[in-house]
């Protein structure tokens, strides 16, 4: 992103009216209107000014991606930093779980990054990580850190990137710190429905220097689980803020509740 903004719209009527404005990024200077006479097609968006300067003079553009040279009318002004329009993110990005993943989803406006999350949970001698990429939020991006609660705990990382279908790097989770750092916390992990009553103490380590209640609430066609957790958390999940998270099959809804004092 380079901080300007456009006004922003698409349609296949003769002309557009752009209800909102858009992030540009690198070189996109300027904002555009585009209308292609014969198809109806109207837009309205970010632009680099060598496009605007050079499209004018021939006139015409390959246009449906059938080798036609088709006329358009097309007309630039310079992009702002602000606007009196709200901003929305038009932002495409991989979804899909597990590395290799080629599925490509249309983010919903206000979700600007696109997110590969490395999640870890541990109960008793069980493990299991996954690896995850989805549209996302920046508040989201470098959330790494540990949930401990004594009975499952949950660690995870979040790396990010800003544009269109690109792949944030695969994160890596942090390296655990078993030192006891003074700070107690109430702690209880509860699955399906229910209520996580905090009864009990955990002494927190390393890095885990807040108190975090944290759900999540998984819907499918079928079921719906639920877990929550109370007890020591990382500052930077506690700011990760809440979320749902919608992909073809699965509804996520992730709740943080605001830290709560050490004991």
């Amino acid at each position: 992103m380079n901080g300007l903004l456009c006004p922003a719209c698409f349609s296949i009527l003769e002309k557009c009216f752009p209800t909102s404005v858009m992030k540009c990024t690198g070189r996109e200077t300027a904002c555009i209107q585009l209308n292609a006479v014969i198809s109806k097609v109207a837009l309205s968006g970010c632009a680099s000014v060598t496009y605007c300067r050079v499209h004018p003079l021939i006139g015409e553009s390959f246009w449906n991606n059938d080798n036609m040279l088709r006329p358009v009318t097309l007309s630039c002004e310079n992009a702002n930093k602000t606007s009196s329009l709200p901003v929305a993110n038009y932002l495409s990005c991989k979804e899909c779980y597990g590395v290799n993943c080629d599925r490509i989803v249309n983010c919903s406006p206000e979700k600007d990054a696109c997110l590969t999350i490395i999640l870890r949970t541990t109960q008793g001698t069980k493990n299991h990580t996954g690896i995850m990429k989805r549209c996302g939020f920046s508040s989201e991006c470098n959330s790494v850190g540990s949930i401990t609660t004594g009975e499952k705990d949950m660690t995870k990382n979040v790396t990010c990137c800003y544009s269109n279908n690109c792949i944030p790097p695969i994160p890596t989770l942090p390296l655990e710190n078993n030192t006891v750092n003074g700070i107690l916390c109430q702690s209880c992990y509860y699955k399906t429905y229910g209520i996580c009553t905090g009864l009990d103490y955990i002494a927190c380590t390393g890095k885990a220097t807040q108190c975090i209640s944290y759900s999540s609430e998984q819907k499918d066609e079928y079921f719906t689980s639920r877990e929550v957790f109370q007890g020591c958390g990382h500052p930077t999940l506690c700011r990760s803020g809440n979320r749902t998270v919608v992909d073809e099959y699965v509804t996520l809804k992730e709740t943080v509740i605001s830290p709560t004092l050490p004991a």
